[in-house]
């Protein structure tokens, strides 16, 4: 074989093999959860990574989240080292401290951390900042460029100290919910092992097990904007309820997801945080797509 073929045999068969591989992030245990407590939200982000602008308002009820934590313990036993509760915007909920309570029953050593925006923390009742203090909430607050945030934080912050309740701050002026591109054309190779959400932020919601908050939260944006077709495969979910192994949970989690060949989230771009319009374009390609 001359070293020309040759070199055309070689670089045809690396193709291959990198076609066949998966550039999906892959994870070795179940160590971090997140569950949305509401879908709704009191700050109005363009491109959100959990389409809230155009979430329906809803609360998970105290049956459903106990018995998905009672089957998430089950299974994963001790693995879990961290579950963060967001939302939408956690602090929505109106029985957010029975969940607090709820949660701490069943993971009692394992970190737990309430994701939010911070505006309603210092209206928020004696209750929820003892529960927070007596069963070890940690808060992550992430300020925003609105109105009265520096008023905000401070008030936050002294009423956190004061319950000796650990509050870590986010600067979030620019890009956090720049949103790359969904479309309707298939990309060679997912972006997932550069998407720091991708098996890095899984969600629990409702039973069922996403691999990150975009697959979980897509369906908003389909019911949403009724008059488009999008052609998106249906996103891969598991329902914790029928498997009874952290094993079983590992393999959907590391399988290739279809879903994420129309996802560009590990190409995005940082910009100004901005409010929503509620317009399709701060999610999806709209030059791919037609009306139906």
């Amino acid at each position: 074989m001359q070293r020309r073929d040759f070199l055309k045999y070689f670089l045809s068969l690396n193709f291959a093999f990198c076609f066949g591989c998966s550039s999906q992030r892959k994870i070795q245990d179940l160590t971090e959860i997140s569950i949305p407590i509401c879908y709704h939200c009191n700050l109005n982000c363009a491109s959100c990574n959990h389409f809230a602008p155009i979430a329906p308002k809803y609360e998970v009820s105290l049956d459903v989240f106990e018995k998905d934590l009672v089957q998430l313990k089950k299974i994963s036993g001790n693995s879990i080292k961290t579950i963060r509760l967001l939302g939408g915007e956690p602090l929505l909920h109106r029985e957010i401290e029975k969940l607090l309570v709820i949660t701490n029953k069943y993971f009692k050593d394992t970190k737990k951390i309430i994701l939010t925006n911070g505006i309603l923390l210092k209206d928020m009742s004696l209750r929820f900042w003892n529960v927070c203090s007596i069963n070890n909430i940690q808060i992550n607050y992430t300020r925003y460029p609105i109105k009265d945030s520096d008023f905000l934080l401070n008030q936050a912050i002294d009423i956190a100290q004061k319950f000796n309740v650990k509050i870590k701050i986010t600067e979030n002026k620019k890009g956090y919910f720049d949103l790359a591109k969904l479309s309707c054309k298939k990309n060679l190779f997912p972006k997932c092992s550069k998407c720091n959400m991708y098996n890095s932020d899984i969600q629990l919601d409702n039973g069922f097990l996403y691999s990150c908050p975009v697959m979980a939260n897509v369906r908003f944006l389909k019911s949403y904007f009724k008059d488009y077709k999008f052609n998106l495969p249906d996103v891969e979910k598991l329902n914790i309820h029928s498997v009874k192994t952290k094993k079983e949970i590992l393999s959907f989690l590391n399988k290739d997801k279809k879903f994420s060949y129309h996802c560009n989230y590990g190409d995005y771009t940082r910009n100004i945080w901005m409010s929503s319009k509620q317009e399709l374009s701060e999610w999806y390609d709209v030059s791919t797509l037609d009306k139906v």
